[in-house]
């Protein structure tokens, strides 16, 4: 006596579908290839036709995926070409300037890493060498290319703040000040990919 040979599990899955629907239709014909029809084949029938309909789909979700995945080779090798131009003007209007490449999004061959964005420390304060001015220091932050200040004389009031500007080094002084007021200063690095975060205040009396 001959036993199924029950390999449609090793089947990859379509071929799976395809195969129990060879089956079950042989097994609906008329008259029946064996005795006795199996009792659920209607119910199997329905079964096969549910995983055949899912099938389909997949397949032609496949034959778009496939598509779009060409489609999204051409249009990106288009866009990486002009992108070349854009580098290229870049490299030309910065005068090959690393920080003004960075600052335009790209990378720079031989660059170092890009810096840390961290907030100025150890900032310090003291009377100008005129009245309405304060001179500040404060710890160099690396990667920076300036660093900003900033005053107010209401620090809870995030409106009142008023910028005095860029400058190269971790020291300065800040004048236009109001005499007899104490004035709160703060200071952020300036990084070639835009600010850091502020400092934490500093104050001063102003002379």
């Amino acid at each position: 006596m001959s036993k199924i040979n029950r390999n449609w599990p090793k089947l990859p899955i379509s071929d799976r579908i395809a195969f129990m629907r060879q089956a079950v239709n042989k097994q609906k014909a008329t008259p029946s290839p064996i005795p006795h029809p199996y009792a659920d084949l209607a119910a199997l029938d329905t079964l096969v036709a549910d995983a055949e309909t899912v099938d389909g789909q997949i397949t032609a979700l496949e034959t778009q995926l496939s598509s779009l995945r060409a489609a999204r080779n051409t249009k990106t090798d288009a866009a990486m070409a002009e992108f070349d131009l854009d580098a290229m003007h870049v490299e030309a209007d910065t005068k090959g300037d690393a920080a003004g490449e960075i600052a335009a999004g790209f990378a720079v061959v031989g660059a170092s890493p890009t810096p840390a964005i961290v907030k100025p420390v150890n900032l310090s304060l003291s009377m100008g060498s005129n009245d309405s001015s304060v001179d500040w220091h404060s710890h160099p932050v690396h990667g920076a290319i300036g660093m900003e200040t900033s005053t107010t004389a209401t620090p809870t009031d995030a409106a009142s703040w008023v910028s005095h500007g860029t400058v190269s080094q971790s020291s300065g002084t800040i004048t236009g000040l109001t005499s007899g007021i104490r004035t709160y200063v703060r200071i952020r690095a300036i990084f070639p990919t835009g600010p850091g975060p502020w400092s934490d205040l500093a104050s001063q009396m102003v002379p």
